[in-house]
């Protein structure tokens, strides 16, 4: 009797003790930041995040951030990571001890990041088209990440919150599913046929109809039988002599890095040159120019408009509680992300610095295509593209960790990533939850920010 009474205290103990930890861990339980503190942190870290920026461009991001909630978190990642931060978004502490589910993450994924470009063979593709905050950090900050945006879809498509959670949870388990596929013919197998796609798959078959000069025609114009950048665009700008100057002298060691044993020069040829205005959200106030290179000929219709773009350091790290990386520049980050995480590198990526600054460079395609909030017409079009996400989200994180002639190389991520989903180690009920707590964190803020001056 005495050993059952004491059996009894110790056991009613272990529950108290366990219940006090519980109720007691702030890391553990998110509460809504309101009020005043939360006001003047918010606006206070908007500013300072774009205190390097001119007036005009401000003034349009500012704008473009106070038309609805979505928006306003596409251009605040660094609130995001900085909230994974300080415990506004209370990540489960067993999360943060779980070894090898670190890869290469996008670093800012939501709905308007995925979309459509040009591969190596120049063949259409769906999948990531933004590296900038590319890093190497848990799977779980990406994942949470696309969730919250599903939830932020709501003001633009009118989606209940029980149809988001539906959203949610079917792209978890689909993220789940593909990690823990063994055949990597299978694995393989992420186009938009193999994986019955209706909406993103009809929306690729109109975009692969496009005409091969579609961005020449948008941008450029020819005067006097030779192609120029047409300024009469809103979107573009003349750049200063010295920007010419200088792109100009730092032109041939970016094409000489693409293969040092050809000599391209005909082919890489600046035709033409322009500052793009007014491009995305979060990357809102970096510089970005457009060059118009010549091409495999003479004729005009086989001109390329490369993208350069100013690259600075990852928002991710931003979280103080991931690890380190070096990388020689930040462009060569976001070059290295991309080639580790694609499956058939587009041809033109690189890297070129001047003016004391490193861009990265890209092909602008005429495949080029994101999702704005308002194009998703209903909940069965939101469910079709989140499935391709998620099967996109996964390959590229497996890609991103499983080979070892890349930057980063960690051989058991898929098995681990997927069991902790598949186990509940890192609960996918869990990061649903998390998602919508921080959508309502979001709303707040942005509130905030709307009534701000």
């Amino acid at each position: 009797m005495k050993h059952l009474l004491r059996f009894s205290l110790i056991f009613l103990l272990f529950l108290n003790i366990f219940a006090c930890q519980q109720a007691t861990n702030p890391q553990e339980t998110t509460t809504l930041k309101t009020g005043t503190q939360r006001q003047s942190y918010v606006i206070s870290e908007i500013n300072s995040y774009n205190s390097g920026v001119d007036s005009a461009t401000l003034n349009y991001k500012y704008t473009e951030m106070k038309k609805n909630p979505y928006n306003f978190y596409r251009a605040t990642a660094h609130l995001y990571y900085k909230d994974l931060s300080n415990g506004t978004i209370a990540i489960p502490g067993s999360w943060k001890s779980i070894s090898n589910i670190n890869t290469w993450i996008m670093g800012d994924l939501h709905t308007g990041n995925l979309g459509f470009f040009s591969d190596k063979d120049h063949d259409i593709k769906f999948g990531f088209n933004d590296y900038d905050e590319s890093y190497i950090a848990p799977y779980y900050f990406e994942l949470l990440r696309f969730c919250v945006s599903i939830y932020l879809l709501k003001s633009e498509t009118g989606i209940s919150d029980s149809q988001a959670s539906e959203i949610v949870l079917s792209f978890l388990n689909k993220y789940r599913k593909q990690l823990l596929k063994k055949d990597k013919d299978e694995l393989n197998k992420s186009g938009l046929k193999d994986n019955n796609s209706t909406f993103v798959y009809e929306k690729l078959k109109k975009l692969e109809d496009r005409d091969k000069d579609y961005q020449l025609k948008k941008f450029t114009k020819k005067v006097n039988g030779d192609r120029t950048f047409d300024f009469s665009n809103e979107k573009l700008a003349a750049v200063s002599p010295s920007e010419e100057t200088a792109i100009k002298n730092a032109w041939k060691n970016y094409h000489k890095n693409l293969d040092p044993d050809d000599d391209h020069n005909d082919y890489y040829k600046i035709k033409s040159i322009a500052l793009r205005l007014n491009s995305g959200l979060g990357s809102s106030g970096v510089k970005k120019y457009y060059v118009l290179i010549e091409g495999k000929s003479k004729d005009n219709d086989n001109d390329k408009i490369l993208e350069i773009k100013e690259q600075k350091s990852s928002v991710v790290k931003l979280c103080s509680f991931i690890s380190s990386y070096s990388f020689t520049t930040e462009a060569l980050r976001v070059i290295t992300a991309n080639k580790d995480m694609a499956k058939k590198e587009e041809i033109y990526l690189g890297t070129i610095s001047f003016s004391g600054k490193n861009y990265s460079v890209k092909l602008r395609s005429r495949y080029k295509f994101s999702w704005d909030a308002n194009e998703f017409p209903g909940v069965s079009e939101i469910k079709d593209f989140a499935k391709m996400a998620a099967i996109e989200t996964a390959s590229c994180h497996i890609r991103g960790s499983d080979d070892a002639g890349h930057f980063f190389f960690n051989a058991s991520f898929a098995s681990t990533a997927g069991n902790a989903l598949n186990t509940g180690q890192i609960s996918i009920d869990k990061l649903n939850e998390l998602a919508k707590q921080y959508a309502l964190q979001v709303n707040t803020d942005y509130n905030y920010f709307k009534n701000s001056n």
